[in-house]
């Protein structure tokens, strides 16, 4: 292979020394693979053993395709022969391919390649670049800005930090109360290494400040797990979430004990941002996709959500359902009387107190105004819906106080029994058709519907 040459001031050739240009070439943490036109590998750098695993004196005279899966030959075919016929145009830009590595797994890479024609040689300079952490961090990503469990946005974003910060395993810790974390997510450090009440990153969430520790320094039922991982070092960073949000942290972990470097620092902020990023867009998802289901007054589910729960209990076939339709008794008088600022704060009482008259399993929504829904399971008879509704009829007996006023206000109750052959919208009708009938009874109790 010939090594590259320039001009002195005088145009006399200056030619780099076989021997230091090819050292500058192995020592070059993106490794280069020369092959001829038919694949053949005629040089590989000594780096490609940090990234693939492979001693290249193994890679000579093979061929690339033996180091690519079956499904990524013929996108590579294609990439192979447009560089042929790109030579010296800005359209022959990188692409990205698996690479098998010698642990028989796959290493994910940014493959460059010089053109025969640029380099006077009957075949193609190959660039590799590690790009696991573009990947892991797409994904993260699209995992963000999907609907994916957030456990599952952490293992991304942790798996794209591991290999931009060549760090063993990283861990999000989020959730903390001021005692423990909630959550702890990520990818390649066991959970056990990390309880939530205490260790360097419950110190780092407490002080605000970076907590770097080595694995002696972690609580006793931390270290064990650890060292069996084979990790000594643990680095971790606070990350602020907002003032309404309880701090997180970031913590990496590394086969050594040393401190991090410069670069390492500046390499954390940057993560630690993106974990701020994730926390923020996640927790505002969740509220939006609570607002989106619930009623916003009074916190229970909304009619969709309520039509949903029940189609999908008579989806799965679900026995012994009933649906019941509250009306509030002589409501409209207290908003006319006393404003819907009262209103309102009655409404939100209601909630509380109906939510506390049913059981476990029984799915309360407001479904408008001052009507509300209940979705009633383990109802075998109309005898066992009467018993139910006279517990939420029990529960609207007291007054209500509310601005210094003391308000009494009643409920009628309809109930339908599921059975085999009704719909959502059935079921619904004649909840609300003996709803009616127990307005005409006077109020105050509650009808069973009779099919």
């Amino acid at each position: 292979m010939d090594t590259p040459s320039s001009s002195d001031e005088s145009g006399s050739p200056l030619r780099v020394p076989d021997w230091l240009f090819r050292s500058i070439i192995d020592a070059t943490s993106n490794p280069f693979v020369v092959v001829k036109l038919d694949g053949t590998i005629v040089y590989v750098s000594r780096s490609i053993t940090d990234l693939l695993g492979w001693k290249p004196d193994e890679m000579m005279d093979t061929n690339i395709v033996d180091y690519l899966p079956p499904d990524e030959l013929d996108r590579a075919a294609v990439a192979f022969n447009q560089v042929q016929i790109t030579t010296g145009r800005p359209e022959s830009i990188p692409m990205v391919f698996q690479v098998l590595s010698s642990d028989g797994g796959s290493t994910w890479c940014e493959i460059g390649a010089v053109p025969s024609a640029d380099l006077g040689y009957d075949g193609l300079a190959l660039r590799l670049r590690p790009w696991n952490h573009n990947h892991h961090f797409n994904q993260f990503l699209s995992a963000l800005n999907g609907s994916a469990p957030f456990s599952e946005v952490c293992e991304h974003l942790c798996r794209s930090i591991i290999p931009s910060l060549n760090v063993t395993g990283a861990l999000i810790h989020y959730g903390f109360d001021g005692y423990e974390f909630c959550w702890t997510d990520g990818a390649e450090v066991p959970k056990a290494c990390a309880p939530a009440d205490s260790g360097p990153w419950h110190r780092a969430a407490l002080t605000g400040r970076p907590v770097n520790a080595t694995i002696e320094q972690l609580p006793p039922r931390a270290r064990i797990p650890a060292e069996e991982a084979g990790l000594r070092g643990v680095w971790c960073i606070p990350v602020e979430i907002s003032p309404k949000l309880p701090p997180a942290v970031l913590s990496v972990w590394r086969t050594d004990a040393s401190e991090p470097l410069l670069g390492h620092q500046l390499g954390l902020e940057q993560q630690a941002r993106y974990v701020q990023v994730a926390i923020q867009k996640w927790t505002e998802h969740q509220r939006l996709t609570h607002l989106a289901g619930h009623d916003g007054l009074t916190g229970v589910a909304n009619r969709a959500t309520f039509r949903e729960c029940l189609a999908a209990a008579l989806a799965i076939g679900e026995a012994e359902l009933a649906v019941a339709f509250c009306d509030l008794d002589a409501f409209k008088p207290i908003n006319d009387d006393y404003g819907h600022h009262v209103g309102d704060l009655v409404l939100v009482q209601v909630a509380e107190r109906l939510r506390s008259a049913l059981r476990m399993g029984d799915d309360l929504a407001r479904i408008g105004g001052d009507e509300f829904t209940v979705l009633m399971r383990s109802v075998p008879d109309e005898e066992t819906a009467q018993h139910l509704a006279e517990r939420m009829l029990a529960a609207m007996a007291p007054p209500f106080e509310v601005d210094g006023l003391s308000l009494t206000i009643g409920l009628s109750i309809g109930i339908a029994l599921v059975a085999s052959d009704l719909t959502p919208d059935r079921l619904l009708a004649l909840a609300d058709s003996a709803l009616y009938q127990a307005k005409r009874d006077g109020g105050g109790c509650a009808c069973v519907a009779q099919r």
